[in-house]
């Protein structure tokens, strides 16, 4: 069977389309990623507040203090600063490291 040039064109674009809808859809999501210590007092305070912000928690570290691993997309991260701020009245400060791609 021959499908002449605009026949193959048009196969050859309904098997991508068909393709391209069978596949997965995922959202990228640009992530930043930081780390905070706090005094034991603060710490289900700042764990509830990172959870109302839509952040996640990737690590736990109790020491002296209790270290934090926080997850956080970046249109959250000005938010949970400042809450964080107010909640720990400036004595508590977030050190982000590198900006991250997550879905």
């Amino acid at each position: 069977m021959y499908l002449g040039t605009g026949g193959l064109i048009r196969a050859y674009t309904d098997a991508a389309q068909n393709a391209l809808m069978a596949l997965p859809r995922v959202e990228r999501i640009e992530r930043r990623r930081g780390m905070v210590s706090i005094p034991y007092g603060l710490y289900e305070r700042v764990k509830n507040l990172a959870i109302e912000v839509d952040g996640e928690i990737a690590s736990e570290d109790f020491g002296v203090d209790v270290t934090l691993e926080l997850v956080f997309a970046t249109d959250k991260v000005s938010t949970f600063e400042a809450r964080l701020t107010e909640l720990s009245a400036g004595s508590v400060e977030l050190l982000w490291g590198d900006d991250e791609s997550g879905n």
